[in-house]
């Protein structure tokens, strides 16, 4: 009996281990959707119609100010590190993921390519 059981720990434990390093490896993630409102409280103007809020230590946000710089956008950074104000108005709004990207009277929460074309569309 003592033998059997091992043996299922033993699967029990690469089974947990396998799914692991698939979801790791397929970085599976939620779809990203896009809200729009009213979000000049967030610093969304005429003259500046893109508004970032990213950390320095978000990798997705770095991705993100590369992606914007390729395609020279002009675009108001805020550090949620550096701006306790800015990290609090997220929070109020609940808000709880970088980097969220607002243009015009659009918005959305974390960043791929595909997403941020159908963001910049009108």
């Amino acid at each position: 009996m003592k033998g059997s059981t091992i043996y299922y720990v033993i699967f029990f434990i690469a089974v947990l281990g396998l799914n692991y390093w698939y979801h790791q490896s397929t970085n599976v993630s939620a779809p990203i959707t896009i809200k729009e409102g009213d979000y000049s409280e967030f610093g969304v103007e005429d003259k500046t119609p893109l508004v970032i809020y990213t950390a320095s230590w978000c990798k997705v946000c770095a991705q993100l100010k590369e992606e914007l710089s390729k395609r020279q956008l002009n675009y108001r950074e805020y550090d949620i590190n550096a701006d306790t104000n800015s990290k609090e108005l997220l929070a109020k709004h609940g808000i709880r993921s970088i980097p969220v990207i607002f243009y015009k009277n659009r918005m959305t929460e974390g960043f791929d390519t595909e997403m941020l074309d159908n963001l910049l569309k009108l």
